[in-house]
């Protein structure tokens, strides 16, 4: 009777309570009996009664839990003409009877449908094109059942209808509302309801174009610090052998005294050791070699007389003897012979 079914609402009352009031996204829920009547708690504070399913309704809903376990579609009371139109989506179950697992009714979830955008966001965090994306959940008729950038969804103000717009594949390119995207979908076969991921092509482009300046500028980046590198290696190197060469000129001259200020530890800096000590070692053989002729020049005696010039001597002798004979000196001329 009447009064049996306000007795059994008025107990159900405190459970449909407690299962709702700490889960934000659930905006109402509504049992239905076979015979079409409604047990329903309500967060709204609207005095207008939110819609209910007729026989009718219900009789298809029934026939579609024959072949799956829930039902999700737009939500009855987002089409209610109010000033702030709600996007809701129902989920809709049989409740069966234990043991007998018999049907005595069903119950009807009334989500809000920003439930489905923490999801969403989850699924794009860290992407730099998110503010650009368009999230669809469409229903098989083409009705927008959420849309991430608010537009359309709900009472399916907004349509997206795949076969109209030609999507034989999975992915590729769509132009939908004038704008042209690059999109992808997936069909649930669970929900029944495609997800569609829209992203403008202008913003591809875009973002292509920022990638390649940013490969030129990084590449034209290297080639400097590489250009400035090999300068810096290149003048480190020749600088101490053009400061060599110079110095090996003046030791041609004569000048031994030339030393390489180098003080590297690299294969230039043992190259300028090696040349020191190399000029080292040749003033110090010729300051020995100078230092032994002189020591061997002092130690030779110094002779007591001058030398006489012997061509000198035999001419004298040449002279003597002529003039000799004729005075008798045998003396004389016994010495000139």
């Amino acid at each position: 009777s009447h009064l049996e079914k306000e007795i059994i609402g008025y107990k159900l009352s405190p459970f449909l309570f407690d299962f709702s009031y700490p889960k934000p996204y659930v905006r109402s829920i509504s049992i239905y009996t076979l015979d079409g009547f409604r047990y329903n708690y309500t967060k709204r504070v609207e005095e207008e009664e939110t819609a209910a399913y007729t026989q009718e309704e219900l009789g298809r809903l029934h026939d579609l839990l024959q072949q799956r376990k829930f039902v999700l579609k737009p939500s009855a009371n987002s089409g209610l003409e109010r000033a702030n139109v709600e996007r809701n989506v129902d989920f809709i179950r049989r409740i069966n009877q234990i043991p007998t697992q018999r049907v005595i009714g069903y119950v009807n979830i009334e989500l809000d449908v920003n439930a489905f955008k923490s999801l969403v966001l989850a699924a794009e965090q860290a992407s730099v094109i998110e503010d650009a994306m368009r999230v669809l959940i469409v229903n098989d008729f083409g009705a927008i059942i959420y849309d991430n950038a608010g537009h359309g969804g709900g009472g399916g103000s907004g349509t997206f209808d795949m076969q109209a717009l030609g999507l034989p594949t999975s992915r590729g390119e769509v132009t939908w509302s004038g704008v042209p995207y690059q999109y992808t979908l997936q069909r649930s076969d669970y929900t029944e309801w495609t997800t569609v991921i829209l992203i403008p092509k202008e913003r591809i482009l875009s973002k292509q174009q920022r990638m390649q300046n940013m490969i030129v500028g990084f590449g034209l980046l290297t080639m400097l610090l590489i250009a400035a590198v090999s300068y810096m290696l290149s003048h480190q190197i020749t600088l101490p052998l053009r400061n060599m060469m110079r110095h090996m000129s003046r030791v041609e001259l004569g000048d031994f005294s030339q030393r390489m200020e180098y003080t590297g530890k690299n294969e230039i800096g043992k190259l300028s050791r090696m040349y020191n000590l190399m000029l080292s070692s040749i003033s110090r053989l010729i300051h020995e070699v100078y230092e032994s002729k002189l020591a061997e020049k002092n130690a030779q005696p110094p002779s007591p007389h001058p030398q006489t010039n012997p061509h000198l001597f035999q001419n004298t002798l040449n002279v003597k003897k002529p003039t000799s004979r004729p005075r008798s000196s045998w003396i004389v001329w016994m010495m000139t012979k």
